[in-house]
């Protein structure tokens, strides 16, 4: 089985940049950078909510694997294509330092009630 077919969620990512108005404020803008990008998210367990906990200063609730190329940030959005769930990225990981898989550690935005 190749690490590649573990890969079961398409996932679509964005990053948001800050543009000066040129009056002291300034322009949010939304770029979308991958469009379709295989992962698979995993539910994190107690234990790993508390180790990360303390360095992200909030709780962290999913462990998404990707792999290895995509210019994915601290701040950048994940939104699964499949059920349009958002997920804020609060920490990149590279585990083999080897450029074989990323693992990105997010906590979930809230859905709207319909």
């Amino acid at each position: 089985m190749s690490y590649s077919s573990l890969l079961t969620h398409m996932v679509r990512v964005t990053r948001t940049t800050q543009t000066a108005d040129g009056m002291g404020g300034y322009t949010a803008t939304e770029t979308a950078l991958y469009q379709r990008l295989p992962a698979r998210f995993n539910a994190m367990t107690a234990r790993e909510l508390a180790i990360y906990a303390d360095k992200l200063g909030t709780m962290a609730g999913f462990t998404v694997f990707l792999e290895a190329g995509p210019d994915i940030r601290e701040g950048d959005l994940l939104v699964k294509m499949d059920d349009g769930r958002s997920f804020d990225v609060r920490l990149v990981k590279n585990w083999d330092e080897q450029e074989r898989f990323l693992t990105v550690i997010c906590t979930e935005r809230g859905r709207k009630v319909e």
